[in-house]
């Protein structure tokens, strides 16, 4: 069972003479990344507390029960043996995982028709080697820009002004290699290959160590939902985290900062703004403030998603010598995926739509959008024996307070030059959320990452020390 919590009135605050409550710092956001920040300024010893829109915590990470103690996950639920945050937290919150299931053949839908095969390559030999030069020249590019280089460095200039669709059309040799390759960035991406640069792509990959860190971000996760090390971070908030308490104004001077809310003002030394940099634009903010959500509205490039959850009684396509995985590069719906536990009961489905995939589905009403991945699941691994007990399918663009998912993105030309950095703060106000990442961007490490550095930047700019962190 997740622990229960019931935020009340908040704890631990001093009012001014006008009656406004005030802290040392103000985080926006009950997602990982704004848990992470509080919980590491409260071990400071700071005042904190976080206001959060939703009637949850987990932003983008958010599970449900689905009966007989098993839990699907809606957002965000993979995590890699490399990711150093999210595995002490599992840790010590002495969570159970789980290991992927990959035995069994994966199943490709070749314009031919359905091919189960051992491997993630396309089909001929020419194809493969076409698709590992491509992946071999990413690397190299990651390893020479994984360091921050200067914006004003004419290589990085030329990768950024360049979509990735144009860099992936002159180095491909095949069809069937350039379409293996886009749909692997879509996938990662949750945007189109149209939409976002090369050098986007680039530090994509270099943020999360290389492709071989790739290769293992999907091998465990955990069988209670990921939404649980939220729920673990926010009982340590106790009544210092508010929800359902949004946040309509920001103003800060050189003294402090104001947050206005609906439930009345506060106040506070610094602020934690740990939202996808597209919500920006829905608080009223002051003059350098909005100048930010300005250049997010311009630049950023939302990701895209729809998750699918089907349960079955069991996972039957085991019983068929195959994984679950279905790779799709020209299919509705471009990847499935096993998300049982290792015995198969239930047996779990994801599938994933990304990028114009996600448009197209998340534009069908629920009923014809059930029938074809439910056929899209028939045309790859089979008939199931018994019809599905349980179907979810989230489109993480109509969440208000997410507006696209699993991470946004900087499109062309907005990374170079004299262009801003997410990460950076403005004044008292920080930033965090996956997308300001330098590791493990748009993951879950990401964010925990992003809270963390956060977090440093609010503690040295207070000159305390950050002996807890």
């Amino acid at each position: 069972m997740h622990p229960a919590f019931t935020p009340t009135s908040p704890s631990g605050l001093l009012l001014d003479p006008g009656g406004i409550k005030s802290w040392d710092v103000v985080v926006v956001g009950a997602g990982l990344s704004g848990l992470m920040a509080a919980r590491l300024l409260r071990r400071a010893g700071l005042r904190v507390t976080v206001l959060e829109a939703r009637d949850r915590v987990g932003g983008r990470v958010w599970s449900q029960p689905i009966g007989n103690g098993c839990w699907i996950d809606f957002g965000a639920q993979w995590i890699a043996p490399g990711q150093r945050r999210i595995q002490a937290l599992v840790k010590e919150f002495g969570l159970a995982t789980t290991e992927s299931h990959t035995r069994g053949a994966t199943v490709w839908m070749a314009r031919g028709g359905a091919e189960p095969r051992r491997g993630s390559f396309p089909a001929g030999w020419l194809a493969k080697l076409d698709q590992l030069l491509i992946l071999l020249r990413l690397e190299r590019l990651a390893k020479q820009f994984g360091a921050r280089t200067s914006p004003t460095d004419p290589r990085r200039r030329a990768l950024d002004s360049q979509t990735f669709a144009a860099w992936l059309k002159e180095k491909a040799l095949t069809q069937a290699g350039r379409e293996a390759v886009r749909l692997t960035v879509e996938e990662g991406l949750c945007a189109s290959i149209e939409e976002v640069s090369c050098y986007e792509v680039i530090q994509q990959i270099a943020s999360i160590g290389g492709l071989a860190a790739l290769a293992s971000a999907e091998q465990t996760f955990l069988p209670g939902g990921a939404q649980a090390i939220a729920q673990r971070l926010a009982v340590e908030l106790g009544a210092d985290l508010q929800l359902g308490r949004s946040v309509t104004a920001i103003r800060h001077d050189t003294d402090e900062v104001t947050i206005s809310t609906p439930g009345g003002e506060l106040r506070a030394q610094r602020v934690i703004l740990a939202l996808p940099p597209q919500l920006l634009s829905e608080i009223s903010l002051d003059l350098d403030l909005s100048g930010r959500a300005q250049w997010c509205q311009r630049s950023i490039v939302k990701g895209r998603v729809v998750k699918t959850v089907i349960v079955y009684e069991q996972a039957w396509w085991r019983l068929n010598g195959l994984n679950g995985q279905v790779i799709s590069p020209n299919g509705p719906i471009e990847h499935l995926a096993d998300a049982s536990d290792q015995e198969g009961s239930p047996g779990i489905l994801i599938a994933f739509a990304t990028a114009s995939r996600a448009d197209k589905l998340a534009a069908l009403e629920e009923g014809p959008r059930k029938r074809l991945i439910l056929e899209q699941i028939r045309n790859s691994l089979g008939e199931a024996p018994t019809p599905p007990i349980a179907f979810h399918s989230i489109n993480w663009n109509g969440d208000p307070w997410s507006q696209g998912g699993y991470a946004s993105r900087l499109g062309p030309s907005h990374s170079s030059g004299d262009q801003p950095c997410l990460a950076d703060p403005i004044g008292r106000v920080h930033f965090a959320g996956t997308e300001t990442a330098s590791q493990w961007r748009s993951y879950m490490e990401g964010a925990l990452q992003s809270g963390e550095r956060a977090a440093r930047e609010v503690l040295s700019s207070l000159s305390i020390v950050e002996a807890s962190l």
